[in-house]
């Protein structure tokens, strides 16, 4: 068996010059935790080196497992099925292969297990396991490795996965260079002197500090919101924002968010924000690393240049997963939009997605050409959990009788992998996408969506690679592929886009197809 050995290595500024297992400690106080944030009473994780032939031994190999779970449904687009729903997130950080064992201490035995995802071959190849516990290993990488332990899962992905275990292998983790402000550990909450009377902390320009450390064993308790160029969130603690309601129960929320949370009227309020102003130019030294981000009352992250590391966790509708320039190395278990691709990249990154959004979303709106060049490669979907229904709360949980139901047509336009959904697209064209080894271990609703509301958005310059769908999509009278330009649809190269043990060879095998003004389609 190969093991993972590096004299040396660097790795976003951090250097690996010995062997580094660190586990991770709850944080202090579990009753003052927020809402949807609780110690598992399901799961233990043991960690250590997998060189290590001693024998197990939970005090010394426990890492802390986590249950976070949606306390709150949205009636209009979050179905029952999801009300039971659980995630739960144990974390290692180490330069090492590791070796992991996860006990179940309450609830069913295991009758299916799958680990996912397929690219990590060390998974299954050295699995173990018994009706109460598997074991397994992963090898380290200059990235957070994802791993879905999929315990008693439905037959069908588009149900919900109820208490699915998420394991997280960080590479180590090093505070920033410069003045850092460091949390202490426990509960950072309305009465921390750090956090302001919007429960946030609020790092605005002339602040004295260059970094924002959150060590592993700190809960914080609110908002995060930068506003200093350069400035860098990092570590491995997590942000919770289930203390407030839910922004549908707000009357008028599209028209301005409440005081409480937007006293200046802007609509987007992520979770974790770097508040670039939008005359300025680019910052590309803005960094978020590392954190988990659960429950923001809109999107997760967003809009640092640089993301790396992150894991980020919400059910509300419009949860948005990460957004900014690049995206490395980083989960996203959300209900809305996970990324956008519009410009930049995305890499090494590991979705789960819910009912809502796309995984890569191309954008949602265009008043000009998007020629800019991006990127996606090295990604994994370990499920996909996309209703297909023309409006996916239907059993509407108590939602009033007069809310409108979308038009059909609509219905699913922004749900998929790669989709391009322009709501407010004019006669402008998206060039320069690029999409490169993503491999599906699910099945979806679609292999593709190139389109737009309007029907007047062109697509020119697209590459898909190397793509893998476990297999065939559960297509629907409504739910189909698309392929429709305003003007054009032209220069799309499918290169060894396989569905089962299918090669897409042509137009015929991505029926059923919606297509309109197609130009040069081609297939390698």
């Amino acid at each position: 068996m190969i093991r993972y050995l590096i004299p040396l290595l660097f790795i976003s500024g951090i250097c690996w010059a010995s062997s580094h297992l660190e586990r991770f400690a709850p944080v202090a106080s579990p009753e003052s935790y927020p809402r949807g944030v609780e110690i598992s009473s399901r799961y233990t994780v043991l960690v250590k080196s997998a060189s290590d032939s001693t024998p197990w031994d939970e005090a010394k190999h426990r890492t802390t497992t986590y249950r976070l779970w949606p306390d709150y449904l949205d009636p209009e687009t979050l179905p029952a099925k999801h009300a039971e729903t659980a995630v739960h997130v144990a974390q290692v950080d180490a330069n090492v292969r590791v070796r992991v064992r996860v006990e179940i201490i309450d609830g069913p035995e295991i009758k299916t297990l799958r680990l996912k995802p397929s690219r990590l071959t060390e998974l299954n190849e050295t699995k173990t396991a018994t009706a109460r516990r598997v074991e397994f290993e992963v090898e380290p990488y200059r990235y957070t490795r994802s791993v879905l332990v999929e315990i008693n899962a439905p037959e069908q992905d588009t149900d919900a996965l109820q208490d699915g275990l998420m394991f997280f292998l960080n590479p180590p983790s090093a505070k920033p260079e410069g003045n850092v402000l460091e949390l202490p550990s426990g509960i950072i909450d309305a009465s921390s002197p750090h956090m302001d009377d919007l429960n946030r902390i609020l790092i605005t320009e002339d602040s004295p500090y260059d970094a924002l450390y959150i060590p592993s064993n700190t809960l914080v308790d609110g908002r995060v919101e930068v506003r200093k160029p350069g400035f860098k969130v990092m570590g491995r603690g997590m942000i919770v924002g289930s203390r407030w309601p839910f922004v549908k129960a707000v009357p008028n929320w599209r028209d301005r968010y409440p005081e409480w949370i937007s006293p200046s009227g802007k609509w987007v309020r992520p979770l974790l924000a770097y508040d670039h102003p939008d005359d300025a130019p680019e910052d590309q030294s803005s960094m978020f690393e590392g954190v988990l981000v659960a429950h923001p009352y809109h999107f997760c992250v967003g809009w640092a240049y640089w993301n790396e590391n992150l894991k980020t966790f919400g059910w509300r509708f419009s949860s948005d997963g990460i957004h900014g320039v690049h995206k490395r190395g980083s989960f996203m278990r959300v209900n809305d939009d996970a990324t956008y691709i519009n410009s930049g990249s995305v890499e090494d990154c590991v979705y789960w997605h819910l009912v809502n959004g796309a995984i890569l979303q191309l954008g949602w709106g265009l008043s000009r050409d998007n020629n800019r060049p991006a990127h996606a490669k090295r990604l994994d979907v370990l499920r996909g959990e996309w209703d297909n229904l023309p409006n996916p709360g239907q059993d509407r949980l108590g939602s009033p009788a007069d809310a409108p139901t979308p038009t059909p047509r609509y219905a699913s336009h922004n749900r998929g992998v790669i989709v391009g959904t322009f709501r407010g697209g004019q006669a402008f064209t998206v060039r320069n996408k690029h999409f490169e080894d993503i491999r599906v271990d699910a099945q979806v609703n679609r292999l593709i969506y190139l389109g737009s509301r309007t029907e007047l958005v062109s697509y020119e310059d697209f590459r898909l690679k190397d793509i893998w769908f476990a297999t065939d999509p559960a297509y629907t009278t409504e739910v189909v592929n698309v392929l429709r330009g305003g003007r054009t649809v032209n220069n799309i190269i499918f290169e060894n886009v396989v569905v089962g043990d299918r090669r897409i060879k042509s137009l015929d095998d991505l029926e059923p197809l919606s297509a309109k003004n197609l130009g040069d389609i081609r297939f390698r």
